[in-house]
């Protein structure tokens, strides 16, 4: 694994912070068989992922998401070492905690793990599966760039402007003096028609009939 990778062992911002995974964490067992295929496409068993890890310890290096508000963890990822000069790095993992405001503590240290890696001069990829729809949009929402898709991967990547654009975005979007969207702007009315999409999909019947009987 690149020097200038290992340097970034403790990456925070004084809300969230990124620390190099030990054991006491148990990664794998945070997350269901289903979401391990979404994750890493080859791993099946705890024993392949400790096996990843020590095995590839050269050009795999996994942390752990710290919400320091509580000291809890909430999630992961795993940087994969893709050049022999250490010079592109991939980023893969997830949250386990499935709450609104943990997703956005999640793009959060995405975006600060990501900026970090580019200013150490790495250059910064991911990827996921094609039917992963939640994957992309959140990859999108954190500033990646799709560049490529085949055998059902869609591969994307970051850099600086990419990063400065998407937090341009979220700074232009007003908000009154009760935190919440000014729906009476351009950027607010397509956030308000966004929501009230995914609302209206939530509450249709098909999906009523499916969280009634579990399907």
């Amino acid at each position: 694994m690149n020097d200038r990778l290992l340097a970034c062992n403790l990456i925070g911002d004084g809300v969230i912070e990124w620390k190099q995974c030990d054991n006491e964490i148990d990664v794998f067992n945070h997350f269901t068989a289903k979401d391990w295929k979404q994750i890493a496409f080859d791993i099946d068993s705890k024993e392949e992922w400790d096996d990843l890890l020590s095995g590839y310890h050269e050009y795999v290096k996994c942390f752990i998401l710290w919400r320091l508000s509580d000291s809890k963890p909430i999630g992961f990822v795993y940087l994969l070492q893709e050049n022999e000069k250490g010079t592109i790095v991939s980023i893969h993992g997830g949250g386990w905690e499935r709450t609104f405001y943990a997703s956005l503590l999640y793009n959060r240290a995405i975006k600060l793990l990501a900026t970090t890696m580019i200013e150490y001069g790495l250059k910064v990829r991911t990827s996921c599966r094609r039917d992963n729809l939640r994957a992309q949009r959140f990859l999108r929402g954190a500033g990646f760039v799709p560049y490529r898709s085949a055998n059902g991967i869609i591969d994307f990547w970051i850099n600086k402007q990419q990063l400065i654009n998407i937090n341009n975005y979220f700074t232009m979007v007003k908000k009154t003096k009760e935190g919440k969207v000014d729906k009476r702007t351009k950027e607010g009315k397509e956030i308000a028609e966004r929501m009230a999409k995914a609302r209206a999909a939530r509450g249709s019947l098909k999906n009523r009939i499916k969280r009634l009987f579990n399907l």
